[in-house]
């Protein structure tokens, strides 16, 4: 790929006003502009289309129904997309700053790239850094089974993928992005890891899934990964699967790496992040 790449980039909201204008900007203050951006409301009743509304010009395509979940959410606001590589960002999440460019680097150099994993920093309601997860380059043995270790959003992906290997479940609600991804290796395709972080995650009690990094069981989501389970295979080696993604996160330096820049950067505001804070090493 010798030219800059069209990422379609899609916001699925319902009901996050008090977080989507800053959701918005953080894609519209990326210093790379070859994208378009979708945002799929689900008819809520808070402030949200007044935030869309403000930022109505900078917005490609946008739409507020009733809809099923995020899933039919994804389906809707993708198959109305332009780009060459997909993203979603959740709406009361950020994309960090620099990322669209970072990724628009990497596919320049490497054309054949389809699927690309970032890395993610979590940060709490009031904006400041709580961790910094970097992950490990792609493995067979641990990309196994009913494992994929890599966080939703933080992934870019080549339109023709979601076309080849069919669309999200939208009768999953909670497991959707590992469905995807695991279709996705079944169909001879891994990710390359991005020496970035790529995703914001913000870590409050109104969200879907931040309860599960308090030890919070989610009974549906766990119900999702059963159902994932009997569909896609018996993977007694998941527990060996999980031991080996830690040993190999050690081997390749991402463990200590997530750990030094947890401690260098926990506690700041992550509106004050940048490229310039964040410098690593080696790649992984």
């Amino acid at each position: 790929m010798s030219k800059q790449p069209l990422f379609s980039i899609l916001i699925v909201n319902y009901n996050y006003g008090a977080f989507l204008r800053d959701c918005i900007k953080s894609i519209l203050t990326q210093n790379f502009d070859n994208y378009e951006l979708l945002v799929i409301d689900a008819a809520s009743s808070d402030n949200s289309i007044d935030i869309i509304l403000e930022f109505e010009n900078s917005i490609d395509w946008w739409i507020s129904e009733p809809d099923s979940g995020q899933s039919e959410a994804f389906n809707k606001g993708f198959r109305m997309a332009n780009g060459d590589f997909f993203l979603w960002v959740n709406a009361d999440d950020i994309l960090l700053p620099g990322s669209l460019s970072l990724v628009s680097e990497h596919l320049i150099n490497y054309p054949n790239s389809n699927w690309i994993a970032g890395n993610t920093i979590f940060f709490d309601i009031n904006g400041m850094i709580i961790n910094c997860a970097s992950g490990s380059k792609w493995s067979y043995f641990t990309n196994g089974g009913c494992f994929i270790p890599v966080f939703g959003p933080s992934c870019i992906f080549r339109r023709n993928l979601l076309e080849e290997v069919g669309w999200f479940d939208e009768t999953l609600h909670y497991s959707m992005d590992t469905d995807l991804w695991i279709r996705f290796r079944l169909f001879g395709y891994k990710y390359d890891r991005l020496d970035s972080y790529i995703w914001g995650f913000r870590i409050h009690n109104q969200s879907k899934t931040s309860s599960t990094h308090s030890g919070k069981k989610i009974v549906k989501m766990d119900l999702e990964k059963k159902i994932i389970k009997m569909r896609y295979c018996d993977d007694n080696l998941l527990p060996i699967r999980i031991f080996c993604q830690r040993i190999l996160r050690l081997f390749d330096g991402s463990f200590f790496i997530s750990v030094l820049n947890t401690i260098r950067l926990k506690g700041l505001p992550i509106k004050e992040y940048s490229l310039k804070s964040y410098r690593r090493s080696s790649s992984i």
